[in-house]
């Protein structure tokens, strides 16, 4: 069998978490409570809506990921929105050391 060994600031603050915990006088059953909803109870779609945080609308992206516009030309433009184009000083910062042409 393996014992680990326990830190002695481990052991204190557990014991302080011990001491502070408030064991209530009358019997009550244990309910778990969503604080995220008004009623309590976590549901699927409020756990979604609580992780998904609101992204702003893009104007910009709209047109640029426009049917009229090549695909090719609207990946350029997001990389450029993005500031993703691979130039020389940005492929340095990733690790990838080339000789510039």
């Amino acid at each position: 069998m393996v014992y680990f060994r326990k830190s002695s600031s481990y052991v204190s603050q557990s014991v302080l978490l011990v001491q502070q915990a408030t064991i209530p006088l009358e019997m009550k059953k244990d309910l778990l409570l969503w604080n995220h909803t008004t009623h309590g109870e976590m549901e699927l779609k409020n756990a979604y809506a609580f992780t998904i945080q609101p992204q702003p609308d893009l104007l910009w992206a709209k047109i640029i990921w426009s049917p009229d516009i090549p695909p090719l030309k609207s990946l350029s433009a997001w990389r450029l929105m993005h500031d993703k184009i691979p130039t020389d000083e940005k492929l340095l910062e990733r690790g990838c050391h080339m000789a510039s042409i």
